[in-house]
């Protein structure tokens, strides 16, 4: 047995700060409701760090709760 699920509306932002010329502090959050906006689903927050080496490569680290 399936139960189906409705739509759901996404929605959130994310901010960046760039603390040094390479290196850069990540934070994003986005919510989760149904369609009509009635019941709240689901809440993500993350925040991370990027270090620019060079013009073609980035290493970043975040974590998601």
């Amino acid at each position: 047995m399936s139960i189906a699920r409705g739509q759901e509306t996404r929605f959130g932002g994310k901010l960046d700060l760039e603390t040094s010329k390479d290196l850069t502090l990540e934070f994003e959050a986005e919510a989760r409701a149904d369609n009509h906006f009635t019941q709240f689903e689901t809440l993500l927050l993350e925040g991370g760090l990027a270090y620019q080496i060079n013009d073609l490569f980035e290493v970043k680290s975040g974590y998601r709760h």
